[in-house]
């Protein structure tokens, strides 16, 4: 039992990211910037992976499982053909197919530092980078709902915010 405990409380810790300061003072070079900056994603089972890389030499790293996830910021770096994002795992990024692609590996961890499902999720995969779509002129004309416009909410904001909405067709 105490053992169980243990390791639930190493998994909460194991994902998520974890900033390291070696080499926090780099700055990505330029090409590395270009090729890699975006969102990119990937999914395997009920688990994703996601990364807003910004070109200022830290990422927004999201693990996803079942529904919970863990977020935080970590910084990447260049290396030789990519860059390495130095989170917990680390992953390391080269170049795809194509630019919307990108060919990457994540650290392996010890199981016991890991979920089963984590365990299972490939250590090799393709991600993909979102792409923007723009939409139909007629979506950017339509009105903004009326409290949008006011610089307070009302007090009674707080109490529904999070509640569900019912929906029921007539």
């Amino acid at each position: 039992m105490h053992q169980k405990f243990i390791r639930r409380a190493l998994l909460a810790f194991v994902l998520i990211p974890v900033m390291v300061v070696v080499g926090a003072d780099e700055k990505p070079k330029q090409d590395a910037v270009s090729e890699f900056t975006g969102t990119w994603s990937t999914i395997s089972g009920t688990n994703s992976v996601i990364f807003s890389i910004k070109d200022d030499g830290e990422a927004v790293m999201f693990l996803l499982q079942s529904g919970a996830y863990n977020m935080g910021n970590v910084p990447w770096k260049r290396v030789p053909g990519g860059i390495l994002i130095e989170g917990l795992p680390r992953f390391r990024f080269w170049k795809g197919r194509n630019r919307n692609e990108a060919r990457v590996e994540m650290e392996a961890l010890p199981p016991e530092m890991t979920s089963e499902d984590w365990q299972e999720f490939p250590l090799s995969f393709f991600m993909r980078r979102a792409s923007s779509k723009r939409l139909p002129k007629q979506f950017h004309q339509r009105s903004l709902p009326k409290r949008w416009g006011y610089a307070k909410l009302p007090p009674e904001w707080d109490q529904g915010a999070g509640r569900r909405r019912v929906y029921r067709e007539k």
